[in-house]
């Protein structure tokens, strides 16, 4: 009987050195939030702080320990807290690469909802961090995107131009992480498809997918300690061996990676790794011995990374490709995460309106003033660390407690405050003006706020363009006055003046809207005089302009209020927009252009009883129309611009006999202009003024004539086509994010650039759906009753009314791709902002400060937007140098376009221009050892979902650098170049 025991032992231990050696790698993180169910001071001081202090102490006491961090605005406010002896401790970690930094921004970003600008922007600030402390070894080589709630080809278009070289992902559809655990799939090369950026490996990027979630597996857990003495090392040692070969069936390679850690983990990190220590040891001790194949060892991204690359090189095993994004996301049968696209409306309404905000700031501010003071680059850099913050994957989502939004809201108004102070500073000391402005103060306004004036005062303003093309548009301003004096005025009592002295024409009107966010929460009726008048501001330019009380029969239009009347239908030179005779919204369209050409283009108001909660999205039955019959509708007859208000209360019972009757206000606003500029006159300006609704998401739903098989919606750079519902009582499961666009193009079969296109952008993320040919629906606002059990634990409860603008047009497919589409979206981002000079300016009406901040003899090229200008990591002493990101919108070019920078800058010589990475801190010659990198990584032209599917090799020169005494760029369809500029000292 011993003999056989003795034999079998032998056969086991024989069987396991035939085995092939598996390794575990332990990935040891903390996955901290800036703000969820705690503020980001909160978490900071009840667990970021400890954890950082512990882990730090921890790795000192065991030279094989390893960790991996991940959130730099935790680790700046941790680092200006802590002695220099933890710096020291810190750095020294960094450079052994035991602490490795992963990801590297100020936050984990979300992935839908956070526009291309503040993507970079918090990557950016991360990187600063990360240079000035640790130097550019540190820079992280690899993302960890392990809880956005959804992966977008964003990530791997800007984080390669940054120096990443690998992602790991998490949150997958999980019919498609089966499949591609099935399929041995979870690693692939993530191409991003962008433009002809995309057709170059120079954007490739290696992913991961996480095959389970990012929290340690069951039973090695040792956050709480009594799991210490629950699970002991022996069945700690048998868990890991299971794990490992579970997971081993889901890759080709045998480098297997196991996080280690979870949501706010490692506060008592030596007993974390005191036992990690001992599985460690008593592992590699078998492994020697024979007794097991499998080895666990402390590890980190590179690390892994790099094992488990060189495995598939030495044995010829190709990785496949996936081209595109991963939206949207369930992790359960019919719990689709595509409510959070739309989830606190003003929420994602003033971040994106504070970002526009900062950038015109550090434009001007670079722009305008030869030398930038070190108090206004230390408010715009707090600024953009608050704007940073909200990037985060539930901060711009509208997925955090009450509280920690109006913390976020807080940030913003923080945010504001600082940006006001630069443009205040800013706007004294620069432009042509000969006057002392040191008494004044300059305030950003918001033009869909009231100006208030007394009797007999005047009002100056400055206006600021801050795009890189000549800015035409109509603008309003609205007048809070006397309102026992306001009613029985006939004729205007204003003009406006440029600084010339010149009147501008305007349409004067008396309005009344609901200020639906009053003190009482009770709607409140304010009644203004509005001015609306057309402008064109220069390129990157500022103008300044004056309000007089008084009245001019030259260039002062009166508009009266044609109240309760509904007309059959408005128009213009361009098109007829027919109304309901039930509602007044929108009909049809007759286009005057195209020989009367009719168009169905009908406009809903509607509403989902949604089931869902914060990230859920869950329709209960088809959407409803509100009871607008009884509305209630003004309209104005302009000379310039044609307005009409539909304003309805609706009231809906409550669920009980004691609930209290729900009353829902909503106000929609359409105007159309003679402004005899066809750009400008051929949109059709909304603006949605909306109660929210209890139990429901709002929408806008538009049906047209076009007959379409798809929907378009865009993740910030690029239009990305989507299917259609698949069951129209079922939108949640076919619903996108949308960060300014959406779409629908006539034909069902081969594409064609004349194609009719019917769009709307808007001025927030939002998601968007296509339940039928011809129509696409964009949700508004979200008030939810339950949680979606997805661990924020309360409803998201959003009784805050919201207005949304959206500019909507007809269009064609070849404008889309030469990207006018997309300039139309980034004029709406950035508007012309206001700054109101207080005191009133009565005594200096001739006071201007009007300047052209470039050449006035050169633009850029049409499809060129300047992304950012700024001079934060410019050193140089005289401050002859600045940082400028250029992007060539369009879509689609055979080649690319050639830009002189001299040109631009014509009243200074360019010493030298330098191409960078995208955060403008590195030259881009590492995209040279990217791309020699990739080169040696086996791969298939296939894709991990299709299996015909081929991927384009085109390989443009995409990322070569300037030649040596020139000033001349190329920039490719849908490119962001990063560039260093050194003007020749003075």
């Amino acid at each position: 009987m011993k003999l056989v025991i003795l034999l079998l032992l032998l056969l086991f231990v024989l069987s396991i050195n035939c085995n092939e050696k598996i390794k575990v790698h332990l990935i040891c993180h903390s996955h901290c939030d800036l703000g969820w169910l705690k503020t980001v001071d909160e978490y900071y001081n009840n667990d970021v702080s400890k954890i950082l202090t512990n882990v730090v102490d921890s790795l000192n006491n065991n030279t094989q320990r390893k960790f991996v961090w991940s959130e730099i605005g935790y680790l700046e406010q941790w680092w200006k807290l802590i002695t220099q002896d933890q710096r020291e401790l810190f750095k020294k970690f960094v450079k052994e690469k035991r602490l490795e930094i992963v990801n590297g921004g100020w936050v984990m970003n979300d992935e839908a909802c956070a526009s291309v600008d503040d993507v970079i922007r918090q990557l950016t600030e991360g990187h600063r961090f990360i240079v000035e402390q640790f130097g550019e070894d540190a820079l992280p080589k690899s993302g960890w995107q392990i809880d956005p709630f959804g992966h977008s080809n964003l990530t791997p278009y800007i984080q390669s131009q940054m120096g990443y070289r690998h992602v790991v992902l998490d949150r997958l559809d999980y019919r498609l992480k089966d499949q591609l655990k099935d399929q041995k799939d979870l690693q692939f090369l993530w191409r991003n498809g962008i433009g002809s950026v995309g057709d170059t490996n120079s954007t490739d990027m290696f992913a991961h997918v996480l095959d389970d979630f990012y929290f340690s597996p069951p039973h090695l857990s040792f956050e709480l300690e009594s799991n210490l003495d629950y699970y002991d090392l022996k069945f700690n040692i048998l868990d890991i061996r299971k794990y490992a070969e579970e997971k081993r069936k889901f890759f080709q390679s045998p480098h297997i990676l196991i996080p280690i850690g979870g949501d706010f983990h490692f506060r008592n990190a030596q007993k974390w790794m005191d036992r990690i220590d001992l599985i460690e040891k008593v592992m590699e001790e078998e492994y020697q011995q024979g007794l097991s194949n499998i080895v666990a060892v402390y590890s980190t991204l590179a690390d892994f990374f790099n094992d488990t690359i060189t495995w598939h090189r030495e044995n010829s095993v190709p990785f496949k490709y996936y081209q595109g994004d991963f939206f949207p996301y369930a992790d359960k049968p019919d719990e689709y995460w595509t409510g959070y696209y739309t989830s606190r409306p003003k929420l994602k309404g003033q971040i994106r309106d504070v970002s526009s905000k900062l950038r015109s700031a550090e434009i001007i501010s670079s722009l305008l003033l030869p030398n930038v003071s070190l108090d206004h680059v230390q408010l715009l850099k707090e600024a953009s660390q608050n704007l940073s913050v909200l990037q985060h994957h539930d901060a711009v989502t509208g997925t955090a407690r009450e509280h920690v939004v109006q913390d976020y809201f807080s940030r913003i108004s923080d945010a504001t405050h600082k940006i006001s102070k630069v443009f205040s500073g800013v706007l004294k000391s620069g432009g042509n003006n000969t006057e002392d402005f040191d008494e004044f103060e300059f305030n950003i306004l918001d033009v869909r706020n009231h100006i208030k004036m007394s009797k007999g005062s005047k009002k100056s303003m400055v206006l600021v363009n801050s795009l890189n093309w000549l800015k035409q548009d109509v603008v309003s301003l609205k007048i809070q006055y006397d309102q026992s004096l306001i009613q029985k005025v006939d004729e205007c009592p204003f003009s406006v003046i440029d600084s010339d002295d010149s009147d501008i024409s305007i349409d004067c009107s008396v309005k009344s809207e609901l200020q639906l966010e009053s003190p009482d929460n009770s709607p409140l009726e304010i009644v203004y005089f509005q001015l609306d008048f057309y402008i064109e501001i220069p390129a990157l330019s500022i103008k300044t302009i004056h309000i007089l009380q008084k009245h001019s029969k030259r260039s002062s239009f009166w508009v009266p209020t044609l109240s309760r009347y509904s007309p059959k239908s408005i128009d213009n030179r361009w098109y007829r927009l027919v109304l309901k005779d039930s509602n007044s919204l929108l009909e049809s369209i007759h286009f005057l252009d195209k020989h009367s050409e009719r168009m169905t283009l009908n406009q809903k108001i509607m509403y989902y009883n949604d089931i869902g909660g914060a990230y859920v999205f869950k329709n209960d039955g088809q959407a409803y129309e509100f009871d607008h019959y009884n509305a209630t509708v003004y309209y104005w007859d302009g000379s310039l611009v044609k307005e009409i208000h539909v304003y309805y209360r609706d009231e809906f019972p409550g669920r009980t006999p004691h609930d209290t009757t729900e009353i829902v206000n909503s106000l929609i606003k359409l105007r159309i202009y003679n402004s005899s500029i066809e750009t400008v006159d051929k949109r059709l300006y909304f603006q949605y003024i909306l109660d929210s609704k209890s139990s429901s998401t709002r929408i806008v739903r538009f049906s047209t004539s076009l007959q379409t098989d798809s929907v378009y919606s865009d993740n910030g750079i690029q239009l990305l086509q989507r299917d259609l519902s698949k069951d129209p009582l079922e939108p949640y499961k076919s619903y996108y994010p949308s960060i300014s666009i959406a779409m629908v193009r006539n034909g069902t079969g081969s594409s064609h650039k004349d194609d009719t296109c019917f769009l709307c952008t808007s001025d927030r993320t939002k998601g968007i759906g296509s339940l039928r040919s011809g129509e696409f629906e964009m949700a508004l606002h979200r008030n939810l009753e339950r949680d979606d059990q997805k661990g924020l634990e309360e409803p998201n409860h959003d009784y805050t009314p919201v207005q949304v603008q959206s500019q909507c047009f007809f269009s064609t497919y070849q404008e889309v791709q030469n990207g006018k589409i997309r300039r139309h979206a980034l004029e709406l981002e950035h508007p012309i902002r206001f700054y109101s000079i207080n005191p009133d300016s009565s005594d200096k009406i001739g006071a201007r400060i009007d300047s052209s901040l470039l050449s006035p003899y050169y633009t850029l090229p049409d499809h060129i937007h300047i992304l950012s200008i700024d001079k934060r990591d410019c050193t140089d002493s005289d401050d002859s140098s600045l940082n400028i990101r250029l992007w060539n919108i369009k879509e689609i070019d055979e080649n690319p376009t050639v830009v002189n920078l001299q040109h631009l800058f014509s009243s200074v010589t360019i010493d030298y221009i330098k191409v960078m990475t995208l955060s403008n801190l590195q030259l881009n010659d590492n995209f040279k050892s990217h791309q020699e990198y990739f080169s040696t990584i086996p791969y298939q032209n296939q894709s991990i979902l299709n299996k015909n599917f081929t991927v384009s090799t085109v390989n443009h020169n995409h990322h070569s650098n300037i030649l040596q005494d020139t000033t001349i760029i190329s920039i490719l369809p849908l490119e962001i170049k990063s560039l260093f500029i050194k003007f020749v000292s003075k």
